[in-house]
Parts: structure tokens; sequence; C-alpha cells
């Protein structure tokens, strides 16, 4: 498929230790038919826990991209460690993305890495999307998770779908705009969609104004606005999901299709400005020569030190040779 960066999604799942990013990332891999079957943390054998330590301690110690395409988008998503320990390896990449997708065990709730987290995608400006995870668990109490989160996020936090129930039952996850919700979720939809609007409406002054006066705007008012206020961070929406039962998923996907910013739609800052030989701050067009920031180094033990790069702008071909802005160097790719 076209890899154009307008088709790009650049992911990264955050979140602590044991929120199931692994997991998930390894079930969408399989389901967007990247690999032809699921792997486990337990077993050993997931695409991004690759390492022999991390399969040996069965947790994540890297930050790992990997890829696969869904319905015209290219989606880059980057499985990285929960452990305190692990934090600044996590946060490295996030410069590598346009929006973190910060996981959320449904049993365990909010944790100080969890809000740690958060911190850093905000603070680089990021979209940040909440996947609470594991929601066929056990022994959960949801309106005390919702209230944790936005305690710990914000009112910008909320739930744009719902499961049926929590547990062992759960089936199904029902969008809160959708007319045909089930009775036991009318009233709690009802004021997520209050507070989804009043969040979105902000980032537009005419929209604000129409829904002032009315107290309406349409389905594709909604719609329009949604990913500038996602973008902007007006906004974090919430979604539920089970990878055993394979419940939300298709929902998440579509919206990273849909709402997601592209590479080329990012609001965030590069963690280090370019600069030009006097040290002054330079703008980097995407139209631009080719600009690019290291965001991983990753020693292989059969071909030497590897650099991952996010490409700023331009376009890098095989065996071009770039200069190091930190060190003056020139190398060659």
């Amino acid at each position: 498929m076209s890899n154009r960066p307008e088709d790009n999604r650049n992911l990264a799942f955050i979140g602590a230790g044991g929120a199931g990013k692994t997991t998930l990332l390894e079930k969408l891999l399989n389901m967007a038919g990247a690999i032809n079957r699921t792997g486990s943390v337990d077993d050993g054998n997931t695409v991004s826990d690759w390492d022999d330590d991390e399969r040996e301690r069965k947790q994540s110690l890297f930050a790992t991209p990997t890829h696969f395409d869904w319905e015209g988008v290219r989606v880059n998503a980057i499985d990285t460690p929960g452990a305190l320990d692990f934090m600044a390896v996590a946060q490295s990449a996030l410069a590598a993305v346009e929006t973190a997708v910060l996981c959320v065990n449904a049993h365990d709730g909010v944790s100080v890495a969890t809000r740690r987290l958060f911190r850093a995608a905000r603070d680089q400006g990021l979209a940040t999307v909440v996947v609470i995870t594991r929601i066929d668990g056990e022994n959960i109490q949801p309106e005390q998770l919702v209230t944790d989160i936005q305690a710990a996020i914000g009112e910008r936090a909320v739930p744009l779908n719902l499961p049926d129930q929590f547990g062992a039952g759960a089936s199904t996850v029902h969008d809160i705009f959708s007319q045909d919700l089930p009775d036991n979720l009318k009233s709690a939809a009802s004021d997520y969609v209050a507070q989804a609007t009043d969040r979105v409406v902000e980032v537009d002054e005419s929209l604000l104004e129409k829904y002032l006066e009315t107290g309406e705007i349409s389905h594709d008012e909604m719609a329009d606005a949604f990913p500038r206020a996602l973008r902007q961070g007006n906004i974090v929406p919430v979604f539920h999901v089970s990878v055993d039962k394979e419940v939300g998923l298709k929902k998440l996907m579509h919206f990273f299709q849909e709402d997601c910013a592209s590479a080329v739609r990012r609001t965030g800052e590069v963690v280090r400005p370019a600069t030009n030989k006097g040290g002054d701050a330079v703008k980097v067009p995407a139209d631009g020569p080719f600009s690019a920031q290291v965001w991983k180094i990753q020693i292989d033990p059969h071909v030497g030190k590897l650099a991952f790069l996010r490409v700023w702008s331009g376009s890098l071909a095989s065996k071009t040779q770039f200069v190091v802005a930190r060190t003056g160097e020139t190398e060659r790719i």
C-alpha cells in the first residue's frame, strides 16, 4: 500500500506494567494480518517482547516499533515498558509519534506510572487516547475507574463507548452517541455525550456559539471538529476493550484510522529543537531538506549500533550522507 505521510498513524502504547499494552498490540497485529497467530506474554512469543530478557521476565524492557496496515492506513505502533525503572525508555518513544495510547487495566486502575506517562505525553503536545483493557476481568468497579481516570487526567477524559457489562459476560461495546442503547447504559451515555460535546465545541468559536444558543450540534459538525479537539488535547477519548473476547477492538482500530492525526498533522514539540550554526532555533518545514530525530539507540550483537529515526522533513535514501547536529560530524546511512 501507499506509505505517504498523510496515510500514516504513529502511535506509542504507554501505561503501567500489567496494563496489557503488549497483549493488545499483539492482537491488533493479528487482526490486521501482520502476523498469522496471536502470541502471549506468558509464552514468551509476542512480536514486541523479542529480547531474551523480556521473555524471561515476562515484561517489556525496550521501546519496540511494529507496523500493520488497516483499511488504507499504515499504523506504526511502538510498544513501551511500563515499569517505573524504564520510564525514560517509554518517554523516548513519544518523540516518534503523534498519538499516545494510554492503556489502563480495568482491575488495577490508575497508578503512578499512568499519571507520569500522561503528563509526559501532554508535555510533548501529543494527542492522547485512553484504552481500558481487560474489561472481562473480575472485581471491577467501573464508576470508580472513570472517576480515577478523570482525577488523573481531568474532565477532558470522556468515555466514547461503554461495555454491555464488565466481567466474564462482557460481549460488546456501545457507542455513547448511538440511538439504540440498552436501558442500563442510557443515563451514563447521556452524561458522557454532554461532556464530550462541551469539550469538542470549544475548539470552534462558531460551533460554540451555535451550541450555546441552541443547545445542539449535528453529528456531522461533531465529527468534523472532533479530530481537532483530539489534537489540541481538549478531549481524551476513553475506549473499552477485551483482547481475550475480542470486544471493542475493531472500534478502536476504526478510531485510529478515522480520527488520529496523520504524520503530517503533528502538533507536539520535538525533544531537541533544530538549530543553526549560531545556535538559534529554526523552523523545519515538511517540504524542506532532510531532517530527523534519533529517538532510540539499540545495540545489536550482529550489526552493531542501530539508530531509529523519526523523519521530520525531506527523505533519506540508502548511502546518503547527513550531518549530526549535536556533534557536527557527517554520517552515512
